[in-house]
């Protein structure tokens, strides 16, 4: 069930409503993670969700890094031993 927010004899309230419950979403390019969403609820309590890209960010600390790794679309499908790369920059 959702609330909304309304004036009422000049004062504010929070009252139960019946409706469609909507959500909002904003999308920002960010450097560091490319693409960030943010899903906003309309309806109280306003909860908010940030969708961030981690594998781009991970894809490129180890680049890098030096750190060889094998990706398929958007998941990793093997990375380089780290012990092992850390023995081949010395």
């Amino acid at each position: 069930m959702s609330q909304s927010f309304r004036f009422e004899k000049g004062k504010p309230f929070v009252q139960t409503a019946r409706g469609k419950c909507l959500f909002l979403y904003f999308y920002f390019m960010d450097p560091a993670f490319i693409l960030i969403h943010v899903k906003l609820q309309t309806w109280f309590p306003l909860q908010i969700q940030v969708y961030v890209n981690g594998h781009e960010w991970l894809a490129r600390k180890l680049q890098q890094n030096k750190i060889r790794y094998g990706k398929h679309d958007n998941a990793f499908v093997w990375i380089e031993d780290l012990r092992v790369s850390a023995f081949r920059r010395c």
